[in-house]
């Protein structure tokens, strides 16, 4: 029998969050680059519901965690502010760099590691496809495009040493899949 660990998000609703991350936003002066923002992943994910896209906005961009800590651990939080032009190049690189996801892959990805897919994705891609085992080597692409979590894993105990990321670790994956 597999066992899988699953970790629960705050037990706010995620709608409940998004005037608290609205406001935050607002605090710090990102009102207007909020909904630009918005508008380019409403227009990348082809989504309708304009809630849905700023939940993963506010994932990808740690304002979720930020809305959700308490006023005392809100201080230690570091959102990051919105930025339509660097969520523009991150969708363009993700459609016409080496992944080159259509619609659906695009969808998906985004969903399942927003901060991954979101905030320099070349970046995460590097990483990971640097840390990867050899047998992922020549279908390192095909295992994102199947898997959009593997771009999460950027460290390789097997090659590295353990460096307690197991939540970003090959060898946790591979036990994972």
């Amino acid at each position: 029998t597999t066992r899988r660990l699953v970790i629960a998000k705050s037990s706010s609703s995620p709608t409940d969050i998004l005037p608290t991350v609205r406001e935050g936003i607002a605090e710090a002066g990102g009102s207007d680059e909020w909904e630009k923002s918005v508008a380019v992943l409403t227009d990348a994910m082809g989504i309708g519901d304009g809630e849905e896209v700023e939940r993963v906005l506010a994932e990808a961009l740690g304002w979720r965690a930020w809305a959700a800590a308490s006023e005392k651990f809100r201080r230690f939080q570091r959102p990051v502010a919105p930025d339509a032009a660097k969520l523009e190049e991150a969708i363009a690189w993700l459609k016409e760099g080496p992944l080159q996801l259509d619609q659906e892959q695009l969808v998906a990805a985004i969903k399942t590691s927003p901060k991954v897919y979101l905030q320099g994705p070349d970046v995460a891609y590097r990483k990971a496809k640097g840390a990867a085992p050899k047998k992922f080597a020549d279908t390192f692409n095909e295992l994102v495009l199947k898997d959009p979590s593997a771009m999460e894993c950027y460290h390789n105990c097997a090659d590295d040493g353990c460096a307690s990321e197991c939540g970003n670790c090959w060898v946790s994956y591979e036990m994972r899949s």
